[in-house]
């Protein structure tokens, strides 16, 4: 049996086996992972320091394209401004209603 044999709905019931199969052969499964674990001890005394870390730019982007503080997303402003012109035409059609009765 294969453990692509177990997909499905029966992915859970069959969990320990997977489990268990995974651990035999070193296998990566959706309950097992891989970790790597450090013996040496790097901050024995455990003083956390907040690290300022500059993060390259991809290829071909320029310092330009990034802003010096969040901008509105595109569409946030668009909603906004359909919404306030359908308000506008909703009370322009009631006040114009109310001329023609």
């Amino acid at each position: 049996m294969r453990l692509s044999d177990w997909a499905g709905n029966a992915v859970e019931l069959n969990r320990s086996e997977i489990i268990d199969l995974a651990l035999k052969y070193s296998l990566l499964s959706r309950y097992t992972a891989f970790i790597a674990v450090d013996e040496v001890i790097a901050n024995p005394n455990r003083d956390a320091k907040n690290v300022q870390q500059p993060l390259p730019l991809p290829q071909g982007v320029e310092t330009s394209a990034l802003a010096a503080q969040p901008m509105p997303e595109p569409e946030l402003t668009l909603l906004i401004l359909l919404l306030l012109a359908g308000y506008g035409l909703k009370y322009w059609l009631r006040d114009r209603q109310h001329v023609c009765q």
